[in-house]
């Protein structure tokens, strides 16, 4: 999926492959991640898995319910291109995604 990242200190800039598809045909685009990084930190959802993406900008604030899931720290500015913003460095992010 991932086709090149680039990272700095507090935040993770990927640009998306444009070949990889849905099962219908359609492409997975950058709003795809972003919408379910969301459910997955809404506590409505209760996600066992929420704690991976902990280090994400405001991730514990929505936990705990201060918060609105659309401020996390992820956003798609183009199609096939996610940032990801920490609240402190997390070198181990992506490991943790697998």
């Amino acid at each position: 999926m991932l086709r090149e990242a680039q990272r700095t200190f507090l935040s993770i800039l990927c640009r998306l492959s444009e070949s990889h598809r849905w099962s219908d045909g359609s492409r997975i685009a950058a709003q795809d991640y972003l919408r379910s990084f969301r459910r997955l930190i809404d506590p409505k959802n209760a996600s066992p898995q929420a704690d991976v993406v902990f280090s994400l900008k405001n991730a514990r604030a929505i936990w705990d319910g201060k918060k609105e899931p659309a401020t996390l720290g992820i956003l798609a500015p183009e199609e096939f291109l996610l940032i990801f913003e920490f609240e402190d460095e997390d070198p181990e992010f992506e490991y943790r995604l697998i």
